[in-house]
Order: structure tokens, then C-alpha cells, then sequence
């Protein structure tokens, strides 16, 4: 992923949720094509919903190549250079989470497909650069990437990582929706393990209750 550049037309990183500002529409039409979904009801002047999913996958990784957001100025001459790289990294890994719920809600694919593997591997790096600090700090905002790297590991090593990173955000920040965040993904890791990844398997989707999908709704 290139650096953001000085003539980058990409919107702001807001340095309360430390992801870009034009990613709000993208998380918006997101949770439409969601409940699309979930009610089985598509609309034939927009498309079919694997094209659909797959135009939205194709702007994440548009915008992706051209940079991350720029923080404000203000913001920006506040901070440390290390503090910047870390929103810079925070913003790059909110667009690979939403790689991930493009790929496995959308377009059905498996955990252990290469697409969402590559992409486990680059939040994983991502969330692990960014240290975890008492106080407001970028890292206060990871679960959501933490999270959307879990449902799709399946390798060991993967799982325990994200394991030690979300622990470590409940020691530093107190959050109960991490610890309940990493039950649900103990759940899911466990069942993932016993059956396998065929067609006829709960999605973690459905682990989660209707009406305490916190993730993407």
C-alpha cells in the first residue's frame, strides 16, 4: 500500500474512529447489500449480488492503491510521526475488514480461501504495529479489524495472535464487547474445527442474534 501523498483526493482519517472519511459510504452500502441478502430480495436495475459485492471489493481496492486519507492538519502537527503511521495503518486495516465481510457474507467464500487468507495475514501485521497505549489511542479502535481477522483464521498461529491482541485490549481498555468479541470467536473456531468448511455449515453469522449483530448491520 502506497503512502498517502500530498495531492491525495482520498477523504479525510478522522482521528476519532481513525478510518478514512469516504469509507462511510462504502460501510453504508455495505450494510445494505447485508440486509439485502438476509431478507433474499434483489434488485435487478443494480445488479446481482455476487457483481454487486464484487464492485464494491473493486473501489476498497481502488482506494486502496491510491493511499490512505490525510489526517488534519491541526491533528496532524499534534502528533508524533509514530503516532501517524499508526492511523495510517488503522485506516489501511478498517478497508481490509471490510474485504473480508465483502468476501465471506457477500460472496460466500471460505475462511481458507487465498483471498481471505492474504488478507488475515495483512490485518494481522497491520494490528500488530500499533501499539496498544493507556488513554485515548489509535489501538482503542481495533476490535472491528481484530474481529474480521478472526472469522477468517484458520491457522493456529493466527488465532492465538489475535487471541494476545484482543486480551491485551481488554487488559488496557476495559471493554466488555472484546471479551465478548473473543468468546464468539472461540465459538466460532471450535465448530469451524469439528465440521468443516462445506456449504451446509453455520456462517459465524450465526452466532450472532439478529439483534446484536454489532459488527455490520
Amino acid at each position: 500500500m502506497k503512502l498517502a501523498q500530498s495531492n491525495n483526493e482520498r477523504g479525510t482519517i478522522d482521528e476519532f474512529t481513525a478510518y478514512s472519511t469516504d469509507l462511510v459510504q462504502i460501510l453504508i452500502e455495505l450494510g445494505t447489500l447485508l440486509r439485502t441478502r438476509n431478507v433474499g430480495f434483489e434488485d435487478l436495475e443494480t445488479g446481482p449480488m455476487p457483481m454487486r459485492a464484487m464492485n464494491l471489493a473493486q473501489r476498497l481496492h481502488r482506494m486502496l492503491d491510491q493511499g490512505t486519507g490525510n489526517l488534519r492538519d491541526g491533528a496532524s502537527r499534534q502528533l508524533s510521526s509514530v503516532r501517524r503511521k499508526e492511523f495510517i495503518r488503522v485506516d489501511e486495516a478498517y478497508h481490509q475488514a471490510l474485504l473480508v465481510h465483502i468476501h465471506q457474507r457477500l460472496r460466500g467464500l471460505p475462511a481458507s480461501s487465498n483471498e481471505i487468507q492474504a488478507i488475515v495475514r495483512r490485518l494481522l501485521n497491520l494490528v500488530s504495529s500499533v501499539e496498544l497505549r493507556e488513554g485515548p489511542c489509535p489501538g482503542i479502535v481495533l476490535l472491528f479489524p481484530l474481529f474480521s481477522a478472526g472469522v477468517g483464521a484458520v491457522h493456529s498461529e493466527d488465532r492465538q495472535r489475535i487471541r494476545n491482541l484482543l486480551t491485551g485490549m481488554m487488559g488496557k481498555f476495559g471493554l466488555g464487547n472484546v471479551q465478548q468479541s473473543l468468546k464468539l470467536l472461540d465459538t466460532l473456531w471450535s465448530h469451524r474445527d469439528t465440521h468443516g468448511e462445506s456449504e451446509m455449515n453455520v456462517t459465524w453469522e450465526g452466532f450472532i442474534d439478529e439483534n446484536t449483530d454489532l459488527i455490520l448491520y
